[in-house]
């Protein structure tokens, strides 16, 4: 009666079904009810479609603070995508897509980059191991028909290749893994629940009802949601257990710190200033500092290459074989570590250098490739001899100095490096090198320390 006429729209896409006319209010109650019915028909399509973009952004956002666990990432992608093109299905025209011809090249490229190339590395990152050739003839099936099914070449052979690809990714990539992870439950839970989804995904293909929330609803939704809880869950215990390992190696490197700490020497000597600054827990230099029985001191600066805990082994057994060492004598002090540690230093070496302070004043010098020592503000010349346990049989040479203060560093001084990647250097170090050993050590900290800093002054008292 007042021309008001309201047409009925078929789920998206397709063509009008009816048309109603009416009075404005009977028009207007029953489109409020076709909007109700369709809300409720889509409800566990939206739902699932949010939970899976929810989930994926969740993994995204964990390799932020876990930059080493790649899974998270490919994992993130892989439920945005998924929620992504089973969005677009169901409501194509909420992304702007009013076409099925179009809908169904998108869908189908989406899909193709998800089993071809996010799944496949999911799988790998996940089981730690390398794809097997099945792997990569399912990858090159798949995109084969992702192209095929672009140019209008059967949609029904992309969803079988599509669905079979992936079980076949995952079981190879499980079959293969390395074993340094225990094959749990949850493993084979994630293929029955991906395997499950993807029989589901079949069967929308076959039915030819590429848009129907139905066949979404009716198993898709919650395999797929069963498939993500059990990838979390995958990945939750390996987080713990990598937490687990963690702590347990940090409490390691504390004992090794502690052991390590007794390893310095424990006396002061008289005029003898020394600091040492690890870079991390446990540090590769060492120093010692002793009086012999004639009243000489004995002065010893080393740096092991490499850090860590293998860079700390082998400080004790240099130190080790350096307290049984009798001679006075720095050359041979040096021959003796060098023959203690060659063969024993696991293709790494130690940079050494060893002065003996008399009481009359001379100083006598043996360096083993370390930086050169100082003495009252100026780098001491001296002959640099092989670093220790690289070969056997190497013979040191002396050097005899004279002066009222010296000063040995680790490269730790020298190499510490400010934010614009400038080194603290050797200029720096010599202009400061009359300084304590605590000002100097500081000096290279505030700089930037990169490695560990040693730092032994020695004044002469006769």
């Amino acid at each position: 009666q007042n021309g008001f006429t309201l047409t009925q729209v078929a789920p998206d896409p397709g063509p009008p079904l009816e048309a109603w006319t009416g009075n404005r209010s009977a028009v207007a109650e029953f489109r409020s009810g076709l909007i109700a019915k369709r809300l409720q028909d889509t409800l566990a399509t939206r739902v699932l479609c949010t939970s899976l973009f929810t989930g994926g952004l969740f993994f995204l956002i964990i390799p932020l603070w876990r930059p080493k666990s790649i899974e998270y990432l490919w994992c993130g992608l892989y439920l945005v995508l998924a929620a992504t093109w089973r969005g677009m299905s169901a409501f194509p025209s909420a992304f702007g897509i009013t076409e099925f011809g179009t809908a169904n090249l998108v869908l189908v490229l989406a899909a193709g980059v998800q089993v071809s190339l996010i799944w496949p590395l999911f799988c790998s990152s996940l089981l730690r191991t390398r794809l097997g050739w099945f792997s990569w003839v399912a990858i090159a099936s798949t995109v084969t028909a992702t192209v095929l099914s672009v140019f209008g070449v059967s949609v029904f052979g992309i969803g079988v290749v599509l669905n079979a690809s992936e079980p076949v990714i995952y079981l190879e990539a499980l079959l293969r893994r390395d074993g340094s992870e225990k094959l749990g439950p949850m493993h084979w839970a994630l293929g029955l629940f991906m395997t499950a989804g993807q029989a589901n995904s079949l069967l929308a293909y076959q039915s030819g009802e590429f848009f129907s929330a139905d066949i979404l609803r009716t198993g898709l939704s919650y395999s797929i949601l069963a498939f993500m809880f059990a990838m979390a869950f995958i990945m939750n215990r390996r987080a713990a257990a990598v937490d687990q390992e963690q702590g347990r190696l940090k409490q390691e490197l504390v004992a090794a710190a502690e052991v390590q700490a007794l390893l310095l020497p424990q006396q002061s000597v008289r005029g003898v200033e020394a600091v040492y600054l690890p870079a991390s827990e446990v540090g590769g230099d060492f120093y010692q500092a002793f009086e012999t029985a004639a009243g000489a001191r004995i002065v010893l600066v080393g740096d092991v290459s490499g850090k860590g805990l293998k860079a700390a082994m082998l400080v004790s057994v240099a130190v080790g074989i350096l307290r049984n060492e009798k001679s006075a004598s720095p050359a041979r002090i040096l021959a003796a570590l060098n023959e203690g540690l060659a063969g024993r230093s696991g293709g790494g070496f130690v940079t050494c250098c060893c002065a003996r302070f008399d009481t009359d004043g001379t100083v006598t010098i043996a360096n083993a490739g370390h930086p050169a020592p100082y003495c009252d503000g100026g780098e001491v010349t001296l002959e640099s001899g092989l670093p220790l346990g690289i070969v056997s049989g190497v013979a040191y040479a002396e050097s005899i100095v004279h002066g009222e203060k010296f000063t040995i560093v680790s490269d730790g001084v020298v190499e510490a490096e400010n934010p614009q990647r400038e080194l603290f250097g050797f200029d720096r170090t010599r202009e400061i090198s009359t300084k304590s050993a605590q000002e100097i050590a500081d000096a290279a900290r505030a700089w930037g320390q990169t490695d560990d800093i040693t730092v032994v002054t020695v004044r002469r008292y006769s």
